[in-house]
């Protein structure tokens, strides 16, 4: 998936992801396209930061919503 994300603050993030999804159909490869959409909130602790996220994913046939917790350690 190719992934945008837009920071309007600092602990808020949304991001944007377009991308196919290949699925094994009794033998068949198959592909379609799909989009990802989430936002997430960030908790800074000392090492790492964490947060509530939710979002939406959606494929030509199906679609799930999803709710958790993210985990993030900085690259920099």
């Amino acid at each position: 998936m190719l992934s945008i994300a837009v920071h309007p603050t600092d602990q808020i993030v949304f991001s944007f992801s377009q991308g196919i999804e290949w699925a094994n159909h009794e033998g068949d490869w198959e592909s379609s396209p799909t989009s990802h959409i989430e936002a997430s909130y960030l908790i800074e602790g000392k090492t790492f930061h964490y947060g509530p996220v939710i979002g939406y994913s959606k494929a030509s046939d199906k679609q799930h919503y999803t709710i958790g917790v993210n985990f993030g350690i900085p690259l920099y």
